[in-house]
């Protein structure tokens, strides 16, 4: 068996294997048969496979080939094309950026294309993405720019530029579908069932988090503990929903700044998991009330990259 953990031995090769993203992949590979974007915006939840999808993407483009084409056996010269994966979370200056630009003005030489992927691309600063902006409105014929993010907070110029492609989280029968595979990878022969119920109603839907979830379960935790475990955190998750619950947003903004990136995810899930199984169960004008609260906020236009998938 692999001795590497879910999240990297599962991780796809071919748009074959990917479970679920049926919309998003149509719409790639009519693209890829009628005009190429040089800019492309990979958006959706954290774990979706946005870096998975953009190296896919750009190993079709050096190859030229459809991406519904790439094979597993093509990954072997991944390495040997100009792909650079750049992670914006460290790398994110203005100088920096200035300098890859400088660096794609000269052709590949032994590949068709110079390709760049930004992973969490929504932490470049503001004087980088406005280097970027005449870049990407006039680009050459080689030269590609992938932006992989969770978050829409582009300078206006530049999310016009790109071509945003949405990864959603997955359906019950998708999460079902990949625990299965997940159990199947890793030789687990005992029931599933609970673990998969448990991400569902605890709305666990994008892939990297399911498959965190099954590394644990498989290993012996219980399906809580492998779905709800929130690390170093002492929130006061209770005190929280109740927050939530009677519309106190201002209360919540202090609280909140204290969460430590890494974090997010677990406690949306935690917040889930409270709300549903206490306060809405025992309390039935709670979803009521929490939903009469939210429609005061803001509301997402059909436009928006946001519109795309549920939070």
């Amino acid at each position: 068996m692999n001795n590497r953990v879910l999240s990297l031995s599962l991780r796809p090769k071919t748009i074959h294997e990917i479970i679920g993203q049926k919309t998003l992949i149509n719409t790639l590979i009519k693209q890829f048969n009628t005009r190429l974007p040089h800019f492309f915006i990979l958006y959706g939840p954290v774990g979706s496979g946005k870096t998975t999808l953009a190296r896919m993407i750009s190993l079709a483009i050096q190859l030229g080939k459809n991406i519904s084409e790439i094979s597993t056996d093509d990954w072997v010269h991944y390495k040997t094309f100009d792909i650079s994966e750049i992670n914006a979370a460290n790398k994110n200056g203005v100088d920096f950026v200035r300098e890859i630009i400088e660096s794609m003005r000269y052709k590949p030489l032994r590949c068709k294309a110079k390709i760049v992927i930004f992973d969490e691309a929504h932490q470049l600063t503001q004087s980088a993405q406005n280097a970027l902006l005449t870049e990407t409105e006039d680009v050459s014929n080689h030269v590609f720019y992938i932006f992989c993010t969770s978050e829409n907070s582009f300078i206006d110029g530049l999310s016009r530029r790109g071509t945003w492609f949405c990864t959603l989280n997955l359906k019950n029968d998708e999460i079902s579908e990949l625990v299965r595979v997940a159990a199947t990878k890793s030789g687990f022969k005992d029931d599933i069932s609970g673990l998969v119920r448990g991400l569902c109603d605890n709305d666990v839907r994008s892939s990297g988090l399911i498959l965190q979830s099954c590394e644990k379960f498989f290993n012996g935790s219980s399906v809580t503990k492998s779905i709800l475990k929130i690390s170093d955190s002492n929130l006061n998750v209770n005190g929280i929903c109740a927050c939530i619950m009677n519309g106190k947003w201002t209360k919540l903004k202090p609280v909140l700044r204290t969460v430590k990136r890494n974090e997010i995810a677990s406690l949306k899930i935690k917040i889930l998991y409270t709300l549903n199984n206490s306060m809405f169960h025992n309390y039935p004008n709670v979803s009521v009330r929490v939903s009469k609260v939210m429609k005061k906020k803001k509301k997402i236009s059909d436009n928006s990259p946001y519109a795309c998938y549920s939070f």
